[in-house]
């Protein structure tokens, strides 16, 4: 799934004009590697988490429309097909929504 959502975004960015100099067909394999030897670099893996899983684990929004709703936006604006992050975007709605509502009861 991350890897379908990650050549997703090279996608949106190919479209953009961004050329194989910014964006070279290995970005996607070099990317996973980075954040798979990041993640295991520590012994206690637990100590590396994505600011977006850490907000919710303290039951905090998160940057939603800043990280996926901007590049919907970009999306439609240049008819890519990223189904992938669609879905992801409207899974994480339906989290983001519960969270708020949760803030909203403090």
């Amino acid at each position: 799934m991350v890897r379908k959502l990650l050549e997703e975004m090279v996608v949106i960015g190919k479209t953009l004009g961004y050329d194989n100099s910014y964006l070279p067909v290995s970005v996607v394999d070099d990317k996973i590697n980075a954040e798979m030897s990041r993640a295991t670099a520590s012994e206690d893996s637990s100590h590396f988490a994505a600011s977006t899983l850490l907000d919710v684990r303290n039951d905090k929004p998160f940057e939603l429309e800043v990280i996926l709703g901007e590049v919907l936006k970009m999306r439609k604006k240049h008819n890519c097909d990223v189904t992938c992050i669609e879905i992801v975007y409207d899974l994480l709605a339906v989290v983001q929504a519960g969270l708020l509502v949760k803030e909203k009861g403090r």
